[in-house]
């Protein structure tokens, strides 16, 4: 069974959170400045121009397949991954966004390295197991975001996605605190994460971004790590790393068994995040633990 919202997340980009529901831009109508589409319980709505339908009729809708194509793809197996032609081109954002954009992740990056400001991001990634070395490297930023939830700005962690051009694709937030966790700089055309590494014979890919940090820093001398974010945003364009021959060999490693296995036939080896004594032991959990490394070792060594 194909879901609603990792179509939808393919095509539009993450969306943003708001109690049960998920929102995004439109695209069933023009100029949708506040996002207006929501999911909830397996179905789209828009609340401005009551566009509603399930998995099938976004297939036909959207991306305007042929009603036997859109059920087999929705009725199928589950496991399959998405097909080449279901991925959406990468948009890379205007000029002007992205100065504005760069802007922000070098005064981000400059609080996050020093000053009052930044104290309470560097106490967050500090707890979570990261290094300074580390939020150099990927560039994160100490900041505020405005939270929908709280309607108003709060302290983030601010997570630039660039291309492998350096230019910047996509700026996400994550919340210190609170009940949500992430939103998106508005006209953000978020894609994988990490993507500014140069390429080694091993590609590991991991769901969210701070696992990936925390791989890196573990093991980033013997491969190349990237993610798609957290849940289920970006991840249409991962079909097309784990098809390219750069890789000798392709590593997938997922919170949710149900992705594991999605994108296993494309992979040498899925992987999926145990749970002991109720805590999942994911990348960063294990980067916080201690034994990040030595999981990383074993599984190049198997």
């Amino acid at each position: 069974m194909t879901n609603i919202t990792s179509l939808i997340e393919q095509d539009l980009g993450e969306g943003r959170r708001i109690g049960g529901w998920q929102f995004w831009s439109c695209p069933f109508h023009p100029q949708d400045d506040t996002p207006s589409l929501a999911v909830r319980n397996g179905r789209y709505y828009c609340f401005a121009c009551q566009a509603t339908g399930d998995a099938v009729d976004w297939l036909v809708k959207y991306r305007h397949l042929p009603m036997g194509e859109a059920l087999r793809q929705v009725k199928g197996n589950g496991h399959a991954p998405p097909r080449q032609d279901d991925i959406p081109p990468i948009v890379t954002p205007d000029e002007a966004w992205q100065r504005q954009a760069l802007t922000e992740v070098v005064q981000a990056l400059d609080r996050l390295l020093g000053g009052p400001e930044g104290y309470a991001a560097r106490d967050y990634l500090t707890k979570r197991g990261l290094r300074s070395e580390t939020w150099a490297a990927w560039a994160l930023g100490a900041g505020y975001a405005f939270s929908p939830l709280t309607e108003r700005k709060e302290r983030a962690i601010v997570i630039p996605h660039f291309d492998g051009q350096g230019q910047v694709l996509a700026i996400k937030y994550r919340f210190l605190s609170g009940s949500l966790r992430y939103v998106m700089r508005k006209g953000s055309k978020a894609t994988i994460y990490g993507l500014w590494q140069p390429a080694k014979p091993v590609l590991l890919i991991v769901e969210g971004e701070l696992n990936a940090c925390s791989v890196w820093q573990a093991a980033g001398d013997e491969l190349t790590v990237v993610s798609p974010g957290s849940e289920s945003g970006g991840k249409a364009p991962l079909v097309q790393l784990l098809r390219s021959p750069t890789f000798q060999r392709k590593i997938v490693w997922f919170d949710r068994p149900e992705l594991a296995q999605q994108y296993a036939p494309l992979a040498d080896q899925a992987l999926v995040s145990p749970v002991v004594d109720g805590v999942k032991l994911d990348a960063n959990r294990m980067l916080q633990d201690g034994i990040l490394g030595d999981f990383i070792k074993r599984i190049l060594e198997a």
